[in-house]
């Protein structure tokens, strides 16, 4: 194995089940102008044709190597094993149903990294829905003022998703022990939101470098499971955010717990989970009303769902 010194950047792509979808993403990180890199597949335990078709890519591209969960564990202890294993200098996360609509943006963000002595840069991104492209607004004003890629502090934006969008310094990740927790369900924002905490500066390079796919033919299903380590990631977040002192985060938190999941979290709530009330308090005695803009801050959700 090539040692991080003279590998530019490990990608690594957790998958499940996705044999329909990883031949796309493979091709988009081979197409990757950036090298040397490597290219870490994780199958979580895939039934369908994955593994096959992953092995017939490594047989003409070395630069893959596939891993092996035994049992499925969820995406977030898969990137765990990906950290632990890689070789690169930066890593770069690719969900196995996305690409990297642009050839040299893994190139450009590890530039632009190393030009300003930073352990994490980003990038735009699309969304792509159907056949429907659509370009996200983050980031895109501050680029427009600052062409060769600004940097920012994180304390200004306080966002929460879109890692994948972002590489990260593997040493940086190492060093101050940041790893996925083990949710089936919103691991990625207490891992993102803790290495955006402990940088505290990030740059973005003015380019479109990530392309997140949202198919409606295959929603996620929020059984017990998802479910409450939904709740308990939003949990984990509010804690950070009341933590570290960051009243938009927090906000932004209470918002999608009781906005965006509200329907996800009622449906499980009325199938018989009674452990949903229970958990949502949690995540409301978390909340740090104590900050600016924060004092009227709470978890709607749990009134909603008792008085259904």
């Amino acid at each position: 194995m090539a040692s991080s010194e003279n590998t530019a950047v490990s990608i690594i792509i957790p998958t499940y089940n996705r044999g329909h979808t990883i031949r796309r993403a493979l091709r988009s990180a081979l197409r990757q102008t950036i090298s040397p890199k490597e290219i870490i597949v994780i199958d979580d335990g895939s039934s369908d044709d994955t593994e096959r078709i992953v092995k017939r890519i490594m047989s003409h591209h070395p630069e893959v190597r596939l891993e092996k969960n035994i049992h499925n564990s969820g995406s977030g202890v898969s990137r765990n094993t990906g950290i632990s294993i890689a070789s690169g200098e930066f890593i770069s996360f690719l969900d196995s149903d996305d690409v990297y609509p642009d050839r040299g943006s893994l190139k450009i963000m590890y530039d632009l990294a190393h030009k300003n002595g930073l352990s994490i840069c980003g990038s735009l991104r699309e969304l792509k829905i159907g056949w429907k492209i659509i370009k996200t607004n983050d980031f895109r004003e501050e680029c427009r003022k600052s062409p060769e890629g600004p940097i920012l502090e994180y304390r200004n934006y306080q966002q929460d998703y879109d890692f994948t969008s972002y590489i990260f310094k593997r040493s940086f990740l190492i060093d101050n022990d940041l790893m996925f927790p083990s949710y089936r369900r919103y691991q990625d924002v207490p891992f993102f939101v803790n290495c955006m905490i402990r940088s505290e500066k990030f740059c973005i390079a003015p380019i479109c470098g990530y392309r997140y796919t949202i198919n409606r033919k295959h929603p996620v299903v929020y059984d017990d499971r998802n479910t409450e380590d939904l709740i308990k990631g939003i949990t984990e977040t509010i804690r950070i955010a009341s933590k570290n002192d960051l009243p938009i985060l927090l906000t932004r938190t209470i918002k999608r717990l009781n906005n965006e999941y509200h329907k996800a979290i009622s449906s499980n709530y009325e199938r018989g989970n009674k452990r949903i009330p229970i958990l949502l308090r949690e995540a409301d005695d978390a909340i740090n009303r104590n900050l600016e803009g924060c004092e009227n801050l709470s978890v709607t959700l749990i009134d909603n769902i008792v008085v259904k």
